[in-house]
Order: structure tokens, then C-alpha cells, then sequence
């Protein structure tokens, strides 16, 4: 079994135990090390080689998106073609987005929530004479 195929199978098996940062650690390495052009027993045509590396960026994405790291998420996957892909990267998106306007809301809340600063004090009056 060729490296590639090795790490692959590694990184579906640690997400599927829940291993998420080892997953997204695999996949990482997946995805950067160089290609050898040959897989076990034959060559790829370019078309197979693209879906390949397409399968690769998506488990690198899911490993991200299953961390919660939706930005990331969609930055592996941009240029994808393949259906999985793009569902991933625009649902990640989305997510970015809600998380976004969540935490501008809760900062409006805590604003309104947060107590007026005390006013100073009035100024003594003047000193009659």
C-alpha cells in the first residue's frame, strides 16, 4: 500500500473513532506531501489524479470542520468541483457567518446589559460670602 493510500486510510479512521486533531493532523500531511505520479500498480490519468487530490481536500476539510475550524474548512476546499466539496465549503461559510453575527450580538447584549458608568458628582456649591 503506497503512502498516500496509508494515510488516507488513517485519517478516515481516526475521524470515525472521534480523533479529531489526529485526523486533522493526518490529513494535514496527506495533502502536503509531494505526489509520486504512480499509484500501486498503474498510472493515473490526469482526470483520476484530480479526483484524488479533490478526496483529499475534502477529508482535510472535514478534519478542519469537525474541529470547529470553519474558516479553514472552506479555505482547503476552494476551487472544488465535486458535489461533497462544495456542500462543505458553503455550509462552512455559513457557519463562519452565524458564528460572526453570534458574537456581534452577544457583544451588543453585554453592552446593554452593562451597567451606565457612574456620573460624577455635582460640583460643590460656591462659598457664600
Amino acid at each position: 500500500m503506497a503512502t498516500r493510500d496509508e494515510l488516507r486510510l488513517a485519517a478516515r479512521q481516526h475521524a470515525e473513532r472521534g480523533l479529531r486533531c489526529s485526523a486533522k493532523w493526518v490529513a494535514e500531511l496527506l495533502v502536503s506531501i509531494a505526489r509520486d505520479g504512480q499509484a500501486d500498480a498503474e498510472m493515473l490519468t490526469d482526470e483520476e489524479e484530480e479526483d484524488e487530490d479533490e478526496q483529499d481536500r475534502v477529508l482535510l476539510a472535514k478534519a478542519y470542520f469537525d474541529t470547529n475550524e470553519f474558516q479553514r474548512a472552506a479555505h482547503a476546499l476552494e476551487g472544488v468541483r465535486g458535489a461533497r466539496g462544495r456542500f462543505l465549503r458553503w455550509y462552512s461559510l455559513f457557519l463562519v457567518g452565524e458564528k460572526r453575527k453570534e458574537e456581534e450580538t452577544l457583544e451588543e447584549v453585554s453592552l446593554q446589559l452593562s451597567p451606565p458608568p457612574p456620573s460624577p458628582p455635582p460640583p460643590p456649591p460656591p462659598p457664600r460670602s
